[in-house]
């Protein structure tokens, strides 16, 4: 809306909700120095929640040369979880009196309940000057942001045997947490010629996080609350980042450059129980970035930055964490930032007339000061000397040796003006991750590897169908002795797309089969999906169509999916959405000429075979 020539005012408010149940079943392989865990976990969530947002923009063209803009901001969410767990635990362990290995088998049940609610806001304010002097400016960004959040988590962990209850872990866990940020950008360009530019720029950023967790003990029977002090705290820090820099910009018409400097220092200091903690470092950060425009639509880019990450709160408090009553978690308040260093790389190429395209992309990112878990084991014994379990803990420490790099690329060839194209595009992605078992460093190298092809046919009002095939594999290889190698495959063939018939009537189809090798047994699966339609277009130029759609047919909706972290190595199977039907109308309302229902490619053409999850 424009509430006079010189201000603009414009903003949008937005609702969501959201229910959500879903199935799990994984296995989860943890391999220490002289122990292993296989967790056989078969689970179900049930949450729910909302989110009110609302946003507001205010332009103010003061003059020709001075701008300003406000924006600020509000949303509120709120939600709530419910998930239970029948686990199977089958432990490796070394007998201390014997000397051998030995097999336990825990049984058991975890279940927890918690709600959460978390409003949030903040403002910022753009201040832009141009100077008479062309290529002459001055803009300040800043700005404040909060957000808050109140959970409540009941958590019941529950271990049997023979169907005896062993032992049982009732707690009540309260937490409060508010994080606010402020930030202030500064940037002065200055014009050295028509096409170099001379930057300068500081940035300030502080962020202050406030945390409370209170972790009561609850009596099974009675359901009397009793605060532990010990598990409990109240911790606050804050991360404040300076960065002064002077970049160098040129822009020709074949090519573009930036080149640049700045440097960083950082604090981190917090305080916990009245005892202060900080840590201060500095950072060098170059900029770089270079753009080739051999033509139009052909480009190489070439970018390098560097940031700085700070650690969370759950890796800085030190009071331990029973959340999770099989994870101990303990924090290092000594942890330092992590600084990141991305490259990346690319080269663009796309013929208008040909339809012929190309990209592909290199990246690499290189971590100093990473922040990694150290875990450690200690077997748990009953009275009778049977093993009920391996107490984990993880402690979090920074080191070096964290790197990855990835590259993909995509290739189109359209044939026959364009009726068929032929299309090709893959991935690799390398991660070298450093992890620590009882203080022992642990390298996993993984890799993932994906290729696929497809073919696609438009013939224009008889079909337009598309044929895909893709192959995956996720291999892992660990350095420290005794873990074995893992390779996850997979394979997905398809067909979709719609075939026109009787002017009027449209058939859409979409297939999929997926066959995995490699995985657990326990998660293993290879759906087949199958979803289709008709539809049927009337009125002038189609502007009303009737669509009935079946989704998974054959109800097998189902995900399958590996993750590996250090030495742990997760398979997992989720059932997603499965069958159902949906019956739409669609009408179209226009008043310009030919705004009629897409009558060919692309669009919601296919029954959605993939939908879900």
């Amino acid at each position: 809306d424009e509430w006079s020539k010189k201000v603009t005012v414009y903003g949008s408010y937005s609702f969501s909700n959201r229910n959500r149940n879903a199935n799990s079943t994984s296995e989860q392989q943890e391999l220490y120095k002289t122990s292993s865990i296989l967790r056989n976990n078969e689970g179900t969530n049930s949450s729910s929640g909302f989110n009110h947002r609302f946003d507001f923009n205010l332009e103010y063209k003061i003059d020709t040369l001075n701008y300003l803009k406000i924006s600020p901001d509000f949303s509120f969410a709120a939600s709530d979880n419910l998930n239970k767990t029948d686990f199977v635990n089958t432990i490796s362990s070394l007998d201390t009196v014997t000397g051998l290995q030995r097999t336990d088998i825990v049984n058991g049940i975890q279940s927890s309940g918690n709600n959460t609610t978390s409003p949030s806001g903040g403002i910022n304010a753009l201040f832009n000057h141009k100077f008479y002097k062309r290529g002459r400016n001055f803009s300040v960004n800043t700005g404040f942001s909060f957000n808050t959040s109140e959970n409540d988590l009941n958590t019941k962990y529950t271990t049997t045997n023979g169907g005896i209850v062993d032992s049982l872990l009732y707690q009540q866990i309260y937490s409060n947490a508010v994080t606010q940020r402020a930030y202030a950008n500064f940037s002065y360009i200055e014009p050295l010629s028509n096409t170099t530019f001379l930057e300068f720029g500081y940035n300030y950023n502080r962020n202050n996080n406030e945390s409370e967790r209170r972790n009561n003990r609850v009596d099974p029977v009675t359901g009397q609350e009793n605060y532990i002090d010990s598990l409990s705290t109240n911790y606050n820090f804050q991360f404040i980042t300076h960065r002064l820099g002077v970049n160098l910009r040129a822009m020709h018409t074949k090519y573009n450059y930036t080149i640049g400097i700045a440097g960083q220092p950082t604090l981190l200091q917090g305080q916990f129980r009245g005892n202060p903690l900080s840590t201060h470092t500095f950072n060098w950060i170059p900029t770089a970035r270079f753009v080739y425009n051999f033509e139009r639509n052909r480009s190489f880019n070439f970018n390098y930055n560097g940031a700085n990450n700070q650690p969370g709160f759950a890796q800085l408090q030190p009071q331990p964490d029973l959340s999770n009553p099989q994870n101990k978690v303990y924090g290092n308040p000594n942890l330092k930032p992590e600084f990141t260093n991305n490259l990346s790389i690319s080269y663009n190429q796309f013929d208008m007339k040909s339809g012929n395209s190309l990209f592909a992309n290199i990246a690499l990112n290189q971590t100093s000061n990473s922040i990694v878990s150290n875990t450690s084991t200690k077997t748990v014994t009953d009275s009778t000397g049977r093993v009920v379990g391996i107490e984990r803990e993880t402690r979090y420490i920074n080191t070096n040796g964290i790197y990855n790099a990835y590259g993909n690329y995509s290739l189109s060839k359209p044939f026959a003006n364009r009726k068929y194209t032929v299309s090709l595009n893959g991935t690799v992605n390398y991660r070298n991750n450093i992890s620590f078992i009882d203080n022992s460093r642990n390298i996993s190298q993984n890799w993932v590897i994906t290729q696929g092809a497809k073919v696609r046919v438009d013939l224009d009002s008889i079909m337009d169908t598309e044929v895909s095939a893709n192959y995956s594999i996720n291999s892992t290889n660990f350095s420290a002795p005794g873990f074995a190698s893992s390779d996850a495959k997979t394979w997905v063939f398809g067909i979709d797309g719609q075939n026109y018939f009787f002017k009027h009537l449209i058939l859409g189809y979409n297939f999929s089969q997926t066959i995995n090798s490699g995985f657990s047994r326990t998660v293993k699966a290879n759906p087949t999906l199958v979803s289709t339609y008709i539809e049927y277009r009337f009125l002038a130029k189609e502007r009303a169509a009737l669509r009935i759609q079946a989704f998974d047919m054959l109800n097998q909706n189902t995900g399958i999916n590996r993750s590996v972290n250090g030495n742990i190595s997760v398979d997992s199977r989720t059932n997603r959405l499965g069958r159902y039907y949906l019956l739409t109308f669609t009408l179209k309302l226009s008043k310009y000429p030919g705004g009629g229902i897409n009558r060919s490619g692309g669009g919601n053409r296919s029954g959605g075979g993939r939908r879900g999850g």
